[in-house]
């Protein structure tokens, strides 16, 4: 059997695509994790962060010939950055669009690094798998919020009923 993943998230000013903005402290993410010696993949999880929390660090192993696979919710125009590292930096990943289209694919030891803004809302999928035997390995993903600005007051004129506010919103926002 696959050893159980553990998740801890970091909750800062902000919040990830589900979540609402909290104070600064320490959060569990909450996950679902499936792993069983039947499965020819490894294990698949949800990350999901708590209110305020921007990150999440998934500590997992993964078997030769399996794939773990870690779903995360986010919105287009997120930035969303992967970083893996491993024992042996004999770890991968793979970030896949809720369509499906590969995002990237990186290495441990080898630009273990890898951000980008979302190009659609829906379930990301993050595959790890090893590049050589069994790895061990800590996964962290990152969602800060989007940027917002500031709300417009809308003010009426006394003894006015309606009045027209003009503005322009640029994709995502």
């Amino acid at each position: 059997l696959a050893p159980t993943p553990t998740l801890a998230a970091t909750e800062t000013a902000g919040s990830p695509a589900t979540s609402t903005a909290g104070a600064t402290g320490t959060a569990t993410a909450t996950a679902a994790a499936t792993a069983t010696t039947a499965q020819p993949q490894g294990v698949e999880e949800r990350i999901s962060f708590e209110p305020g929390a921007t990150s999440a660090t998934v500590e997992n192993a993964v078997v030769s010939g399996t794939r773990d696979r870690y779903l995360v919710e986010a919105v287009a125009g997120q930035t969303m950055m992967v970083e893996i590292s491993a024992a042996e930096d004999n770890a991968e990943f793979q970030v896949l669009a809720p369509d499906g289209q590969e995002l990237a694919s990186e290495a441990a030891g080898e630009g273990d690094l890898w951000e980008a803004t979302l190009p659609q809302s829906g379930d990301y999928v993050i595959v790890v798998g090893p590049t050589r035997g069994n790895a061990t390995y800590s996964l962290e993903v990152t969602i800060p919020p989007l940027e917002t600005r500031e709300p417009t007051r809308i003010s009426f004129e006394p003894d006015m009923a309606a009045t027209v506010v003009e503005g322009r919103l640029e994709a995502g926002e």
